[in-house]
């Protein structure tokens, strides 16, 4: 399975043998890039995705990607979502984390308090 999480300060993508960190700085060019350059079509049918909220062009970037790439596999790639606040949320319930915490909501000066449970 890869593993793709797009809505934090950078992108990472991983699989069980590697990862590769994305910085922001021209995502546009570098994160296509390193999809293919980790993408395995014998191995990857499934690919999930750590979603929003984040930075706007992260998840764009992400998302027209690896939707280019599933075109290109002729749809054939499974693809299985998770919203970050879903994390929170379930981490918060095995109190894992605080009840209350403040969540990075796209832009670097949206935070919010967030009640997970």
């Amino acid at each position: 399975m890869l593993f793709v999480h797009c809505s934090s300060d950078q992108i990472l993508l991983c699989d069980d043998s590697q990862h590769i960190v994305i910085p922001f700085e021209d995502i546009e060019r570098t994160f296509p890039v390193a999809l293919y350059a980790i993408f395995d079509p014998s191995v990857h049918t499934d690919i999930l995705v750590i979603n929003g909220p984040g930075s706007f062009t992260q998840l764009r970037v992400a998302t027209v990607s690896l939707n280019l790439l599933n075109q290109i596999q002729h749809n054939t790639l499974t693809f299985i979502d998770i919203p970050k606040i879903g994390i929170y949320k379930n981490l918060a319930k095995k109190s894992k984390l605080p009840r209350r915490g403040v969540v990075f909501m796209g832009q670097r000066k949206n935070m919010r308090l967030v009640d997970c449970l």
